[in-house]
């Protein structure tokens, strides 16, 4: 095929043309490497596209800064959002090692160093200070991205390797392998959640045009999960079937037959989520990130507790927010 730039077939008579050696001169041979092996999938052609080397460049930048903030780290116990960490990271290795076996070199390289960056940002953004960063999952965390993009960008990966105190070279360290654990993927679907509230929380400003001051949080009532949890097992029954099947074991209100048929208008989506009291648990623990996310007083109800209509909306993979 033909090699593109900025979209455009490059030729002498567009005008277009740059010698490789002009383009390793001026932005060294990894970038210019990750700039045309993830610029194309497939049969698709080579594109050159000036304006993305600065993106690449950038997420090297965050990786050196990463390595730096490692001299800070203090934290040694493990918590929720380390476990997060680790979890994403499983994913990222799964994905970028499936891509690189079926040649698909810019999902590899989404996976790898796009996506894992974003995750570390959260986990900087979620512990809020290097101190409070945990250095042995943090540093693992960061030799596995630079592991993942050696076959990418070899220079720059064996000098980043020898900034975290590796032995010999990368190039002839073991391939990651991906191994998860509940407690990882727990603690990812807690995150996830997170994220979701705080971006409920910004549209829920929006639509009403105020700046609260307070925010309450209700998470959903208990007979709400069990309901979820039955229809997430029951994906292929009928409707109907189980509708009968959950009324007839008693302990169930009118409002179980509506929230059973809204479950079913989106079944197909429905996906695991994290048991109530660890979603209790997880508020209170995030609640002085929430606050500062927010700059808004954050309290956490029991929606079988309390008689505001908000707690009504909650469900067991959303809040019901709040504000005042």
């Amino acid at each position: 095929g033909f090699v593109n730039v900025e979209g455009e077939k490059m030729s002498k008579s567009k005008g277009n043309f740059i010698p490789l050696k002009d383009l390793v001169e001026k932005h060294g041979a990894d970038l210019v490497r990750i700039n045309i092996t993830a610029s194309g999938q497939g049969i698709d052609d080579a594109d050159w596209r000036e304006d993305n080397i600065r993106s690449y460049k950038n997420r090297y930048e965050n990786l050196v800064q990463g390595i730096h903030d490692l001299k800070d780290a203090k934290k040694t116990n493990v918590e929720s959002i380390d476990l997060y960490l680790q979890s994403k990271m499983q994913r990222h290795i799964e994905n970028a090692t499936k891509d690189y076996e079926q040649l698909a070199f810019r999902d590899a390289v989404q996976a790898a160093l796009f996506e894992a960056l974003n995750d570390m940002k959260w986990y900087m953004r979620r512990v809020g200070d290097t101190k409070k960063v945990n250095k042995k999952i943090m540093k693992t965390y960061i030799e596995t991205i630079v592991k993942l993009m050696t076959p990418i960008t070899p220079h720059v990966c064996e000098e980043l390797w020898t900034m975290l105190g590796g032995k010999g070279f990368i190039a002839t360290e073991e391939w990651p392998v991906a191994n998860a654990t509940r407690e990882s993927i727990e603690s990812e679907l807690g995150e996830e959640l997170l994220k979701k509230t705080l971006a409920d929380v910004e549209e829920v400003k929006n639509i009403t045009k105020i700046q609260p001051q307070k925010i309450t949080l209700f998470v959903a009532e208990n007979w709400k999960f069990r309901v979820y949890n039955t229809v997430l097992k029951s994906k292929d029954k009928n409707v109907n079937d189980i509708t009968k099947e959950i009324m007839s074991s008693g302990g169930y209100g009118k409002a179980t037959v509506g929230y059973i048929q809204s479950l079913y208008k989106k079944i197909g989506e429905l996906q695991p989520t994290l048991p109530r009291s660890i979603q209790l648990s997880l508020l209170n623990e995030s609640k002085n990130f929430l606050e500062k996310e927010t700059g808004c007083s954050i309290i956490i109800e029991d929606s079988e507790k309390t008689e505001n209509a908000k707690a009504k909306t909650a469900t067991p993979n959303k809040f019901g927010i709040f504000i005042e």
